[in-house]
């Protein structure tokens, strides 16, 4: 809890990250459902799932990289300004 008082980063990597988490969880309730609704659902719905999972585990690599890395707080913006272009 401390570090969440004292770290202006830490904070706004947290509340961040939670904010995305909740968005995400929206949209993949939303693609499912979307999905569960197409004519072929069981192979809709594998696929849909499958496409949420990989994000996990590609961030496995992604974070050893991560850990690598001298200025964290630079790169993770510039890492969510890129992502954010992208879509």
């Amino acid at each position: 809890m401390r570090v969440a008082k004292n770290n202006t980063a830490f904070r706004v990597m947290i509340t961040s990250q939670f904010v995305n988490n909740l968005g995400s969880s929206f949209f993949n309730i939303v693609f499912l459902v979307y999905a569960a609704t197409l004519p072929n659902k069981t192979l809709s719905v594998t696929l849909v799932a499958f496409t949420e999972m990989l994000p996990t585990l590609f961030s496995i690599i992604v974070g050893n990289f991560a850990d690598k890395t001298k200025h964290h707080l630079r790169s993770w913006r510039i890492a969510r300004l890129s992502q954010s272009i992208i879509f």
